[in-house]
């Protein structure tokens, strides 16, 4: 989810920083220094791509049905908008992702290690907030229109549960084990654990995951010439 990756390479950054916390405090913060590269590399070589590969297939799941995407068809061959989305996002990631790691190797080098702590857990907190904004929106997967459609009938009906959806005033969370076949087809929804969705999604995490903890480990273990 863009919303999430942004907050998520800055907690990365945090965290490698945390993880080198050690030997960082005899090196001198840079910008364009090599660890600050590294982890500015990571958001861009890692969490780029993943993030990249859900929203063209996904988009306003992504996006977390915030926004109506512009779809990667034909249709809108050349439109500045989808081009634009890319390199945003990039450039978004690269500053999460470098400025954080800089802004905590000046803590650590200041004595201040407690604050990328905390710095860590505030990116955390913000990063999983963007979905508990809208916590029916991860476990539907469809088009913009559908998914409000199917919000907006699920309230309307009196008995949202048949779609799987609890309304708690604006606030609503979804249950996709709960949500009737025939209501979700009736809106070309499809749920969060389906194969089609699911599977490519546990592989983009798990590529996520794993290059965070080899560069984490990296940053733990090494050691300076």
């Amino acid at each position: 989810m863009i919303q999430m990756d942004i907050p998520a390479a800055f907690v990365c950054s945090q965290i490698f920083a945390w993880c080198g916390r050690r030997w960082l405090k005899e090196e001198e913060p840079s910008a364009f220094g090599r660890y600050t590269a590294l982890a500015a590399g990571f958001a861009l070589g890692v969490i780029g791509p993943c993030g990249l590969y859900l929203y063209s297939g996904w988009p306003e799941w992504e996006m977390m049905y915030w926004f109506e995407a512009v779809r990667m068809d034909i249709a809108n061959f050349g439109n500045p908008l989808l081009a634009l989305v890319a390199p945003l996002f990039l450039v978004a990631l690269g500053i999460a992702g470098g400025g954080g790691f800089l802004l905590a190797h000046r803590w650590i080098l200041a004595g201040r290690p407690r604050w990328v702590l905390l710095a860590l857990w505030v990116g955390v907190a913000l990063s999983l907030g963007m979905v508990l904004l809208t916590p029916s929106a991860p476990f539907f997967i469809g088009h913009y229109h559908d998914y409000h459609a199917y919000v907006r009938e699920a309230v309307a009906s009196g008995n949202p549960w048949d779609y799987g959806i609890v309304a708690l005033g604006p606030w609503k969370l979804g249950v996709p084990s709960a949500a009737a076949r025939e209501l979700l087809d009736k809106h070309s929804l499809t749920i969060f654990f389906s194969p089609r969705f699911f599977l490519p999604w546990a592989i983009d995490i798990l590529i996520f995951l794993g290059s965070a903890v080899a560069f984490a480990r990296w940053f733990a273990q090494h050691k300076q010439a």
